[in-house]
């Protein structure tokens, strides 16, 4: 994608600031408008050519040099400019680092992953001739591209000239192609409008991400709720040889949402979930939903350090787990609640959890230091699992879940699976890591989807 800007190259140089940071202002002011934040952090693509030796070297001399840029609504656009004028000047002392390096020693100083999904680099191009004859520039895109968006600005013959390469699977043609024009507008209006605040410029109203329309945000117990009402002689659950049925997942994780309660678990407040795989597993994460409060899933097949670590950092007070499975002192082992009776009482006042509060919190793997929990709102789980819907043809009816949940990736069977009704076929511990067990179970069970690791394909 390609076009030609409003400013003239002129106006770019004379801001009284680097073009580079001009550039920089206006992508922030974009981003800002794409993400609803703040602070949105891109890639400056910096030629890494700083001895004067070194300029007639042929090769790739570049590196990405990660940047923030704080652009929020009550700023001018002055302003933004100014902080990334001295924010680019700091980070060209460190141009020759190796991006490879920057994100090495984030890791291991167990911060997040600074890998630049946006790109930028400002090009001056002289216009240049062989043998007399004028010699045009042009970008070749090759079909690939090396970060989600990576955006050139280019100044020749006097003109200010706008390029994107994407990847299609993120970002549309038509997306690629509203930043362009986005990047145009606020390009123009960093150079000739700077007084302007950043939300006059470009207000935030949405994203360039690809797809169908999201609808609004129902938490997945509310539709887990409604599948068992709709559904309840019908299996939800099935492990083990053992049968759980909609009307019993909604009794079950009812009655444990209630014990949560009766036991001072309040909204937000996070409680572990360490048992085996079964379907009380299943019911108790279903059931510390239903109390609004978050699970932290811990699997007893982990080795004992790991889950010491991720136990001694998850902040909770309760938990139900394994015999096998040791708890600090800080969490109270909890009893879990046997599966009501067909005439037993269960609870039919529990409230709707709220959006904003944590659904779930798991930790990653810790391979560069120890495990970082990453906490994810029932809002987002209501969007993630409701995005999946419309991508694919048919949902669940029968999902193998592989995954450990302690692992991200289960979340997508577990409540993808959940939400539409479907059942989900739950391996034990003993079965998930035997592979010809698996496809037995896979064609025993007329599995319709499932969800594992290429090793195990």
């Amino acid at each position: 994608r390609a076009r030609r800007a409003a400013i003239e190259a002129a106006e770019l140089q004379r801001t009284g600031t680097a073009p580079f940071a001009t550039v920089l202002a206006a992508l922030g002011t974009v981003l800002r408008r794409s993400t609803g934040h703040d602070e949105v952090t891109g890639g400056a693509l910096v030629s890494t050519r700083a001895p004067p030796t070194a300029t007639d070297l042929v090769g790739y001399s570049l590196n990405q040099l990660p940047l923030t840029v704080r652009a929020g609504a009550d700023r001018t656009l002055a302003e933004v400019r100014a902080e990334c004028a001295d924010t680019l000047a700091a980070a060209l002392a460190h141009r020759t680092h190796p991006i490879a390096h920057i994100v090495a020693d984030r890791r291991r100083s167990g911060r997040p992953d600074p890998t630049p999904q946006v790109l930028v680099a400002l090009q001056e191009i002289d216009t240049l001739s062989f043998g007399g004859h004028p010699v045009d520039q042009e970008i070749l895109f090759t079909g690939s591209a090396v970060a989600d968006a990576t955006i050139f600005v280019q100044e020749r013959d006097g003109a200010v000239h706008l390029a994107m390469e994407h990847r299609g699977s993120v970002v549309s043609a038509a997306a690629a192609d509203r930043l362009l024009a986005e990047l145009d507008e606020a390009l123009e209006a960093v150079c000739r409008r700077p007084d302007t605040p950043v939300e006059a410029c470009l207000p935030a109203d949405g994203s360039v991400l690809t797809g169908p329309p999201v609808p609004p945000a129902v938490a997945v117990v509310e539709r887990i709720v409604a599948a068992a009402a709709a559904r309840p002689g019908h299996a939800a659950v099935e492990a083990g040889g053992r049968t759980l049925t909609w009307a019993e997942l909604g009794a079950w994780s009812g009655v444990i949402a209630a014990g949560l309660r009766d036991e001072g678990v309040e909204p937000g407040d996070r409680v572990v979930v360490g048992l085996r795989r079964g379907v009380e597993l299943i019911a108790a994460i279903v059931g510390v939903l239903r109390a609004g409060a978050a699970y932290v899933p811990v699997d007893p097949t982990y080795p004992a350090e790991r889950n010491r670590a991720v136990l001694e950092a998850a902040g909770a007070r309760v938990g139900f787990a394994a015999e096998d499975l040791s708890l600090p002192a800080t969490v109270r082992r909890l009893d879990l609640a046997p599966c009501p009776g067909p005439g037993d009482p269960t609870p039919d006042d529990l409230p709707a959890p709220d959006l904003d509060l944590p659904a779930y919190v798991i930790h990653t793997s810790g391979s560069t230091g120890a495990p970082r929990g990453v906490e994810i709102s029932h809002r987002a789980l209501a969007i993630s699992t409701a995005a999946r819907e419309p991508v694919y043809d048919d949902p669940p009816g029968r999902f193998l879940l592989v995954s450990s949940v302690a692992f991200d990736s289960s979340v997508a069977g577990l409540f993808w699976t959940l939400t539409a009704g479907g059942t989900l076929l739950v391996p034990t511990d003993a079965e998930v890591h035997d592979v010809d067990r698996l496809v037995e179970l896979a064609a025993d069970h007329g599995v319709t989807h499932t969800l594992m690791v290429p090793s195990l394909y």
